[in-house]
């Protein structure tokens, strides 16, 4: 495959190397904003690499699963280190957290860069219709871009929808260092969203979406706007959205007749079912680094030459509250968990199940030792996800016969053999599991909680004796009510400070 990263002139990697200090303002960019950062159709897709760069650092680790270790599918592990202790224990969980504080830097970097981007690329001059053509596809891309940061931020740092709340994000057009916006309400900022996928879905009209595409699509503009819609609670534009991507039959749902395709999808990063999965590649010849971050908290081996054996421990484990909510014949419970022993304090704790979905792509790994790294191409967009999307869509507008079309569609293709018959808030459940089951450990968990209403409650863990277990509230018995405001990360203190009060701080914190 192609690498799409080429070498990146001086004033683009001063960009994207840009440090902060947990907050917007930044020192002057001076020769980024220059024409001459904008010569010719070469320059926009150098920029476009850039923010492809970008995505790679931003989409798989602490972003993703972050979220995950603050919900209710995971107990920490006794490890040596624990990872992410204030998310997962809620009660010392402040508005200074240095780990939501360092995503909302990363996060608002990129779409300062990107803001560069998108206001440079129209002055780059063009001889051909086909130099035109590139540019805008490029265009398109970068407006993408922000839209995918900007919907992260919305389901992180905002609450639940609601056409009344002042409680959106600022909203950056421009890449300013100083004299910045204030957050806007709710809806303005969902607007904003929503008007640069519209740009982005123009601009890359004709470049249509393949199984595995690697940079964005019209498809993979499709397939946010479905997600946003559906967050946004516009059902009937959500469901139309899905539907039309699906009928498409461009992204076909693995066969139900063999665990190793869905498997292969995950290990070896095959692209069956995906609508958008990022370039990765370890570096070459050029010695530019073309990797992503890790989810390297659930598995956790090392080799202990003197035995000649492997020894685990992981940060996290499913609860088996969780793992119950899959049936023994699902293939997802056999490809997204598999069962280790964890040794502890002198006690082997044998049988308990690993999230397995990130076992470690051996075309990624940069060492030679074999020991995983636990990399793997970022899946930006699944089709999977927009089955779950018209079929919660199509319950909420009162569709509950296509909401069970599709809801057994992907069932079937996961080797469950009995359709989902029920109706009511039955249907509603059924759906909101299989949602669980499909998008495992895939950063959607938290908000899923939050847009339907519902506490955070731990469950039954697999062995209390092999998690962290005192104090029992604060770990495996937590148990947080609907509505909490700790369910909406705060917008890091150093911004409230730097902005001399004009930025609210989310409620509660």
């Amino acid at each position: 495959m192609k690498r799409i990263f080429h070498k990146l002139p001086l004033y683009i990697l001063a960009a994207l190397t840009l440090q902060s200090c947990a907050k917007l303002d930044q020192e002057p960019y001076g020769i980024l904003t220059d024409t001459s950062a904008f010569l010719n159709p070469e320059d926009a897709q150098y920029w476009v690499n850039g923010m492809y760069d970008g995505l790679r650092q931003n989409t798989y680790g602490d972003a993703m699963y972050s979220s995950d270790v603050q919900a209710d599918f995971l107990n920490a592990v006794h490890t040596d280190l624990e990872v992410l202790p204030q998310l997962h224990r809620w009660a010392s969980f402040t508005s200074s957290n240095e780990k939501v504080a360092s995503i909302w830097q990363s996060y608002f970097k990129a779409i300062h860069n990107i803001n560069i981007a998108i206001n440079g690329l129209p002055t780059i001059p063009t001889k051909t219709e086909q130099e035109r053509d590139k540019v805008a596809k490029n265009l398109g891309e970068l407006y993408l871009g922000r839209a995918y940061y900007y919907s992260y931020l919305l389901t992180h740092y905002c609450g639940a929808y609601d056409e009344a709340s002042l409680y959106g994000l600022p909203i950056l057009k421009e890449p300013k260092v100083s004299d910045l916006p204030a957050p806007s309400s709710l809806k303005a900022t969902y607007d904003f969203v929503l008007e640069d996928i519209a740009k982005a879905e123009l601009l890359l009209a004709n470049t249509p979406g393949t199984e595995g595409a690697t940079t964005f699509t019209r498809d993979a503009a499709k397939a946010l706007k479905a997600r946003v819609l559906l967050y946004k609670g516009d059902w009937q534009a959500a469901y139309d959205t899905a539907q039309a991507l699906i009928a498409t039959d461009t992204y076909p749902l693995a066969t139900s007749t063999s665990v190793s395709i869905l498997r292969a999808m995950w290990a070896e990063d095959t692209p069956t079912e995906s609508i958008t999965q990022l370039f990765a590649a370890p570096p070459a010849g050029t010695g530019l680094s073309e990797l992503p971050k890790a989810n390297n908290i659930y598995i956790k081996a090392t080799f202990d030459y003197r035995t000649r054996r492997f020894s685990y421990k992981p940060n996290y484990i499913p609860t088996k509250a969780f793992l119950n909510l899959y049936q023994n014949t699902d293939y997802r419970k056999q490809v997204y968990f598999q069962k280790y022993s964890i040794t502890y304090g002198g006690t082997t704790f044998r049988d308990i199940y690993f999230v397995n979905k990130y076992p470690d792509n051996n075309n990624l790994k940069t060492n030679f030792s074999g020991l995983p790294t636990y990399m793997h191409k970022p899946k930006l967009f699944r089709i999977a996800e927009q089955y779950l999307i018209a079929a919660e869509a199509a319950y909420r507008k009162g569709d509950e016969g296509s909401a069970k079309s599709y809801l057994n569609r992907l069932r079937r293709s996961r080797n469950l053999t009995t359709d989902v018959t029920a109706t009511g808030e039955a249907l509603f459940t059924e759906i909101q599991n299989e949602r669980n089951r499909e998008l495992a450990f895939e950063g959607f968990r938290l908000h899923d909680i939050k847009r339907w209403g519902l506490g955070v409650v731990r469950g039954t863990p697999q062995n209390v004796d092999a998690i962290i277990s005192t104090p029992p509230e604060e770990y495996y018995q937590l148990n947080i009510p609907a509505g909490n405001y700790k369910l909406t990360w705060p917008i890091p203190a150093a911004n409230i400070t730097f902005e001399n009060g004009r930025w609210r701080q989310n409620p509660g914190w």
